[in-house]
């Protein structure tokens, strides 16, 4: 299992969920390294992420 932080209407919250790579495959899953303002939202418009693989 690997560790991921939730997502809640467009926010990155500090909640920790771990997730096997079955259970990752049916989640957008976004680079780690992607820019967060202040308040943990994206600030670009786009983010590079992958989904079922």
């Amino acid at each position: 299992e690997s560790p991921y932080r939730k997502i809640i209407d467009g926010k990155v919250t500090t909640e920790v969920i771990y997730l096997s790579a079955m259970e990752e495959s049916k989640h957008y899953v976004a680079q780690a390294n992607s820019s967060l303002d202040s308040e943990g939202r994206f600030t670009e418009e786009f983010v590079v992420c992958r989904h079922a693989g």
